[in-house]
C-alpha cells in the first residue's frame, strides 16, 4: 500500500481517539509536475509557458513561478523572474525573455504551490 494513498490515510484516521486526531496530522506534500512550453517570437526572444503544469496536492494552487534562463548545476533565478506577480496578485504563468546571444541554452523553471510542493523542470533549447 502506498503511503500517500487514500487507503493508507483511511487506515491512519481509523486509529484516531478522543485524545489524538491522527487524520489532521497526516499530510503528504507532492511536487507539482512542471510542464513548460516555449515559442520563439523574435530574434533570440522566446515566450515560456507553464500553464499545463499539474498541481498534485489536492486543493492546492500555484503561488510562485521562477525562471533561470542560464541554468547550471544549481537553480538561480534570473533577475526579474522570481516572485513576480500579475493580475489579482497571482504569479504569471508565462514569461518572455530575450537571450543575450544565440546558441544552445539550458533553461529551468521552478513552480511552488501553497501546500509546500515544489517542482523543477529543465531543458535545452537552441536560441536563434
Amino acid at each position: 500500500m502506498r503511503i500517500d494513498s487514500p487507503r493508507f490515510r483511511e487506515h491512519v484516521a481509523a486509529l484516531s481517539t478522543d485524545h489524538a486526531d491522527y487524520e489532521n496530522f497526516l499530510t503528504f506534500v507532492q511536487p507539482p509536475r512542471v510542464e513548460v512550453g516555449h515559442k520563439r517570437i523574435a530574434v533570440r526572444t522566446y515566450v515560456f509557458d507553464v500553464s499545463e503544469t499539474v498541481v498534485l496536492n489536492s486543493g492546492a494552487k500555484i503561488i510562485n513561478v521562477q525562471w533561470d534562463f542560464d541554468y547550471g548545476e544549481r537553480f538561480s533565478s534570473t533577475p526579474g523572474f522570481s516572485f513576480v506577480r500579475g493580475g489579482k496578485s497571482e504569479p504569471p504563468l508565462q514569461a518572455q525573455y530575450e537571450f543575450p546571444r544565440a546558441g544552445r541554452v539550458r533553461v529551468a523553471c521552478k513552480v511552488q504551490d501553497d501546500m509546500g510542493g515544489e517542482g523543477l523542470w529543465s531543458g535545452e533549447i537552441e536560441v536563434s
